[in-house]
């Protein structure tokens, strides 16, 4: 799994697929699903979504980026899934989190 952790981390910005990392695990989807859970704690899914966040506060505390540049810059689809994600990890929007601390 430390192979895929290190392609999801240099690759979060494009669309990733469960396929996409399965393969790269060598593994069919659905079994690469449960070892990959099992290894790290979270989906697939949901780790990428971390890395993702993780980026975009990174970006959003040290840059002057808009949301929307970041939004995409860290590989989310639309600003609304951005801001769903966001929030629903840090509880605070993109906005309030750049303007906290």
């Amino acid at each position: 799994m430390e192979s895929v952790t290190a392609y999801i981390a240099e690759h979060f910005a494009e669309s990733l697929t469960v396929e996409d990392m399965a393969a790269k695990a060598g593994m069919a989807p659905f079994y690469f699903i449960r070892i990959f859970r099992r290894e790290t704690g979270f989906t697939p899914h949901d780790y990428l979504l971390r890395v993702r966040v993780a980026a975009a506060k990174y970006l959003l505390k040290n840059t002057e980026l808009t949301s929307k540049a970041i939004c995409f810059t860290c590989g989310f689809s639309s600003e609304s899934a951005f801001s769903y994600a966001f929030k629903r990890s840090t509880s605070l929007s993109p906005t309030e989190y750049r303007s906290s601390q």
